[in-house]
């Protein structure tokens, strides 16, 4: 098991802890769904609301993985850089320090070369927001006395149907899937002791912005509202089954009637 540093000695430290705490307080600001909306199987989610809730969904699967980690690397999750804002994962171990920007797009297609990433066609500055939380990073360590301890950055796609890498990227990306390997298939630069001592620095006090307050159980809101959209979806289904069997059976209805008065002539 990895050991999981906690960013700031307080809430943080759990995946996706800051998203989740901001899906909460949105929907806290949201009218309750009506007995229609629920029997019609609305989300509970609205549009603009949805890519935090999405986002808290990616970290979560990211950080199951990364919990499969041996004990010799240490992981950081969720730390906050301003308000609702933060690194999605900071994982050190003997092949160096990684920023994780996670990437949720379930069931798209992604195209990506050099500086470039298209999402179902559309282009994303992802490797920009790579670089620049990867230099948040190198800074804090530089707070914490660390100099010259390289940070690679690194975007890492959850639920993606395809990635199709045209040529070399300036940031290294990944499904999610391959993650694991793809770490301990680097090559070793520190040793143990380097690698605890990195994790310790990152975790001072004073070191990361946090301008939030805590929301209290949030964790088990998040997974009361995650039952809830995952409820939604059942239903949505289930209409569109029951209006599937409908139009079959109006089609095999017409068919019926034509077929008695052909026999009928």
């Amino acid at each position: 098991m990895t050991v999981t540093a906690s960013a700031t000695a307080s809430r943080h430290g759990l995946p996706g802890q800051l998203l989740i705490e901001e899906v909460v307080r949105r929907q806290d600001r949201q009218e309750p769904r009506t007995l229609a909306d629920r029997l019609l199987g609305r989300s509970p989610i609205s549009a603009k609301d949805l890519p935090w809730y999405v986002g808290a969904k990616g970290e979560l699967v990211v950080g199951r993985l990364l919990d499969r980690l041996s004990g010799e690397w240490r992981v950081l999750h969720s730390i906050p850089v301003g308000h609702a804002a933060d690194i999605d994962h900071v994982v050190i171990g003997p092949s160096g320090v990684f920023v994780l920007n996670t990437k949720h797009h379930a069931g798209k297609r992604v195209w990506a070369a050099g500086r470039g990433v298209l999402v179902n066609g559309q282009r994303l500055p992802y490797v920009v927001k790579a670089e620049r939380e990867a230099m948040r990073v190198t800074d804090a360590l530089a707070r914490a006395g660390v100099l010259g301890t390289a940070v690679q950055p690194l975007i890492v796609l959850v639920g993606v149907a395809s990635l199709s890498l045209r040529a070399s990227t300036e940031v290294p990306i990944v499904r999610a899937e391959r993650l694991l390997p793809w770490l301990r298939s680097q090559p070793a630069r520190l040793e143990e002791e380097v690698v605890a001592e990195l994790a310790l620095r990152l975790r001072r006090p004073g070191i990361w912005a946090d301008g939030t307050e805590p929301v209290p159980d949030a964790r088990a809101r998040f997974a009361a509202i995650d039952a809830e959209v995952a409820r939604a979806a059942a239903v949505r289904r289930m209409w569109a089954l029951g209006g599937a069997a409908a139009s079959l059976g109006a089609v095999y209805s017409l068919m019926t009637a034509a077929l008695t008065v052909l026999g009928g002539r």
